[in-house]
């Protein structure tokens, strides 16, 4: 009979949700939280000192459809907010070393958590805090208001085949550049490709939460704390390196929120990132750097009605 000459099969290869191999298929259930949800996302927004203009900056997310809750990443110990968080909603109570009595409360549209960090290391942005109920992450940072639309696009594009990818905005969208002496130059000259994009308004996967936390070896976090710079160049090397494939870049933009306090202002900003970039790829990644140049940008759905697949995604080594 011709079921005869069929072979048993001598091996399965077993992959979970996030693509990630697994040796006993009864890891697979093990793998899939109970709160797990492509549906909305959680908003993680940096904050260092910004005590004036925080309550600002939550109203704004606060009635944006696309969001579950907003995580507020307080990374001063000595300073805290100037108001208190109602505890209406399940789950959305500051921490009680935080509450003030004789401070303002508020309600909010949707669970409010402010946690106080132990340190403020630029790390700390990329904790996997157990308030968070989705799959889907959208990192911010306290000096930018995202109109809502733009925001929902760049979900839509996680939502749809790039799950895997780091996602944000063109002009949050860096580069990089081998220099002779074998450094590398942190760039923000993107007019010919971005193979990184800046956390402010990124869209990505929990997953690299865990990654970044505790699979990353000690040293690249380390790295991150000894400049208090290029936590963002870290978590986009770690990306293309699990990947193997370049960020993606949404064609929009979105004008910040005057602010004179960032680091960014700092004189030696960019020696300070490329010395990090530098870095990173010698003693982390062995020298060989994983980033790629995304050279195609998207902005809005196309002629099928549908938003733009993996193919369509152009990724080059170099530029």
């Amino acid at each position: 009979m011709a079921s005869s000459s069929l072979k048993p099969i001598q091996q399965v290869k077993l992959i979970n949700t996030y693509f990630e191999p697994k040796v006993n298929v009864r890891e697979l259930k093990d793998d899939i939280p109970l709160d797990s949800s492509f549906e909305k996302c959680t908003l993680i927004m940096n904050v260092y000192d910004r005590i004036n203009t925080l309550l600002e900056r939550i109203r704004h997310y606060e009635s944006f459809s696309k969001l579950d809750r907003i995580i507020i990443v307080w990374n001063h110990q000595e300073l805290k907010p100037h108001f208190n968080v109602s505890a209406t909603l399940r789950n959305q109570a500051l921490p009680l070393k935080l509450l003030n009595t004789e401070q303002p409360t508020y309600e909010f549209l949707i669970p409010v958590h402010i946690l106080q960090q132990a340190n403020s290391s630029l790390n700390n942005r990329y904790l996997p805090f157990p308030e968070i109920r989705t799959d889907c992450i959208l990192s911010m940072d306290d000096d930018f208001d995202y109109p809502h639309h733009q925001l929902s696009y760049s979900i839509s594009l996680f939502q749809g085949h790039f799950f895997n990818h780091a996602i944000g905005f063109k002009h949050m969208g860096r580069s990089h550049k081998r220099l002779k002496d074998g450094t590398y130059e942190y760039a923000t000259e993107i007019d010919k490709g971005a193979s990184m994009v800046l956390p402010t308004g990124m869209v990505f996967h929990r997953k690299y939460l865990r990654m970044y936390s505790f699979e990353l070896p000690s040293l690249a976090r380390e790295i991150v704390d000894s400049k208090t710079n290029g936590e963002d160049i870290l978590f986009n090397l770690m990306v293309a390196n699990h990947t193997q494939s370049c960020p993606v870049v949404v064609n929009m933009f979105a004008r910040g929120v005057a602010m004179d306090n960032g680091l960014w202002m700092k004189t030696d900003h960019f020696e300070d990132r490329s010395l990090c970039l530098t870095r990173l790829v010698n003693e982390v990644y062995g020298g060989k750097i994983p980033l790629k140049f995304s050279t195609k940008f998207f902005k809005g759905i196309g002629r099928d009605g549908m938003t733009p697949s993996i193919s369509e995604l152009k990724c080059v080594d170099e530029i």
